[in-house]
């Protein structure tokens, strides 16, 4: 299971949207949780869950009746400091309150900036320590496989494509060189690894975009400069 923070977005930055999220996604792997959580749901006065204490007390029951889960919290630093520090100490102590015969089954990564208040919530945590340069190269992977997808779905011609890059070329900085794209396939490649810079969420959903797109037409447009998404919640 996994959820993406985001500063300033309410229905993201706290441990209550997280709760919701997960349990959400649970539901789905466990059709079993329905009756228990339709009860929870009819006896409260609330529409919509928004109690601290009970998206805990449902979301402990939900993750203690997997057999085994795994847990990918991404962007902690975007929420406050003191959601940062609810939610990193409620899901550590859930991890560490596992009976050591049952150490194994709930594992949870936290991704977040390296700052003060992280060193200090993930004490005593093994750390990996990631930048964008680390990424480059399997974004660039990753990215290559997707834009040949795109290119044999839409047939795409070397003038078209070359026609398409100036066109990006004129918004992405990163990118000087159009006589180096001489195919879309190479388009694609450092646009997006320009943009991502180090997000494969943000590339996973750009290529998902281009890919899913009807139309040549379709293609061009999602490529205008003023459409390419910069950052995840423009993809």
């Amino acid at each position: 299971m996994f959820f993406y923070c985001k500063d300033g977005d309410c229905q993201r930055d706290n441990f209550v949207s997280i709760a919701r999220g997960l349990l959400a996604q649970l539901l789905k792997q466990n059709k079993e949780m329905l009756p228990y959580l339709f009860e929870e749901a009819s006896n409260s006065s609330d529409s919509v869950l928004t109690n601290p204490a009970t998206s805990k007390e449902l979301l402990d029951m939900g993750i203690r009746n997997c057999k085994s889960v795994y847990i990918i919290l991404d962007g902690i630093d975007e929420c406050s400091r003191d959601e940062r520090k609810s939610i990193t100490s409620w899901f550590r102590n859930l991890i560490e309150e596992l009976p050591p015969s049952n150490a194994e089954a709930i594992r949870c990564l936290f991704v977040s900036q390296d700052d003060g208040a992280a060193r200090k919530d993930f004490a005593g945590l093994s750390t990996i320590a990631i930048s964008a340069r680390d990424n480059k190269n399997d974004i660039k992977e990753y990215s290559t496989i997707w834009a040949e997808r795109i290119k044999e779905k839409f047939g795409i011609s070397d003038h078209m494509s070359s026609n398409i890059a100036l066109n990006v070329l004129n918004t992405s900085d990163g990118i000087t060189s159009p006589v180096a794209l001489g195919s879309f396939l190479l388009l694609s490649l450092s646009l997006i690894a320009n943009y991502v810079l180090g997000m494969f969420l943000l590339a996973k959903l750009i290529c998902d975009n281009l890919l899913q797109q009807t139309s040549i037409e379709g293609l061009e447009e999602e490529l205008e400069p003023d459409k390419f998404p910069k950052e995840v919640n423009e993809a």
